[in-house]
């Protein structure tokens, strides 16, 4: 052992050596499961967007044949998952009045189902089924092969990136919840802008202005630069979720004592959170993914942990973020707070002025 300095050193190396080869060793009862956790969580993300894809295409039909008086056809009402902020606006009313928003009531189930799932599982939401975190992982490994280098942004730009979409979701929370008062919000739940608003975002996809468009291809393009750039730096439903999951009893908790500090979990990492340094994950960029202990080689060094105590299995992560979706669809289903209670007469009046509304004032 010549060249270290002290008995000490020497047996502290000793020590390491003799943990990597006794990690390397052991019989991984559990490497099945965790290997096939990406290969699970791309499945369920893409039948996610596939789902909302469909959703996309069927409303389209609505809104075509609406608009030419066939008053037969079946608006979905999953299509208000693409309203993000007026379902924030009906949670706000929500809160304030215990009144459920009647135009969009299923953008309201969808938002509060979201929310809960972050305070039991984390930002699972986001690895799990968000179609957009979807796309930027297609995106992602499109370019693996295509680019050898991708852009490593440095830790200050990083955080001061990171600080953007906390900052856009600031705006949005200072306005709903504190600016507007809950007559205003009222008015603006109540306005033809919101009734045609599911309308005004297909045009916004259909009919993009070229600002829109250059925007949108810069995004993808950094997106292939620049790993997870939409959900690192600019969502801001990703950053509430981020807010309310750091209250989450949930976490990735790592075995100090038997990591070997072959770092492959925080390489697999997504948001390049430093997992081999930490004794539990909890911050708030973690998405619940399970990256780190699909990929870890030790088995039982990385764990699914509640309370920082209660083990539980891998599965758990989606299964109960599912669990959290399909009992919020099946309350609002059960007490009619899932389909819009606007008559298609309604929604065609305002959906053949859709382009000459403006944002009520």
């Amino acid at each position: 052992m010549r060249g270290y300095g002290s008995f000490a050193v020497r047996d502290a190396v000793i020590q390491k050596e003799k943990k990597r080869e006794r990690g390397f060793g052991v019989s991984f009862k559990g490497a099945k499961l965790r290997k096939s956790i990406p290969s699970l969580r791309w499945l369920v993300q893409a039948l996610y967007t596939l789902f909302y894809v469909l959703v996309g295409v069927e409303f389209s039909y609505f809104y075509t044949g609406i608009i030419e008086g066939n008053f037969h056809l079946y608006r979905p009402p999953a299509v208000e998952g693409f309203l993000p902020i007026g379902s924030l606006l009906g949670l706000r009313h929500f809160l304030a009045t215990g009144t459920y928003d009647s135009v969009h009531p299923a953008g309201l189930t969808i938002i509060m189902a979201v929310i809960v799932s972050a305070l039991l599982s984390r930002k699972s939401f986001c690895a799990w089924i968000c179609p957009v975190g979807c796309l930027s992982r297609m995106i992602e490994q499109g370019n693996k092969r295509l680019l050898k280098n991708r852009i490593t942004v440095p830790p200050l730009l990083d955080h001061l990136l990171m600080s953007v979409k906390y900052a856009l979701c600031a705006f949005f929370i200072y306005v709903i919840f504190f600016k507007m008062s809950v007559k205003d919000v009222e008015m603006f739940l109540s306005s033809p802008y919101n009734i045609a608003a599911d309308a005004k975002m297909l045009m916004f996809f259909l009919d993009m202005s070229r600002p829109t468009l250059i925007v949108l291809l810069a995004i993808v393009a950094l997106s292939a630069l620049v790993k997870n750039f939409w959900c690192r730096y600019l969502c801001p439903y990703g950053a509430l979720l981020g807010v309310i999951s750091f209250f989450s009893p949930l976490s990735v908790k790592r075995d100090a004592g038997v990591c070997i500090d072959c770092r492959s979990c925080s390489r697999e990492c997504p948001y390049q959170i430093r997992v081999h340094q930490k004794s539990s994950v909890r911050t708030v960029e973690c998405t619940a993914c399970l990256n780190c202990v699909s990929t870890c080689p030790v088995d039982d060094c990385l764990t699914v942990n509640y309370f920082g105590k209660k083990r539980l299995k891998e599965l758990t992560v989606p299964l109960l973020l599912l669990a959290v979706i399909l009992s919020f669809y099946l309350a609002a289903r059960v007490t009619n707070h899932w389909e819009s209670r606007v008559d298609s007469g309604t929604f065609a009046r305002f959906y053949s002025i859709a382009e000459t509304l403006d944002h009520p004032r």
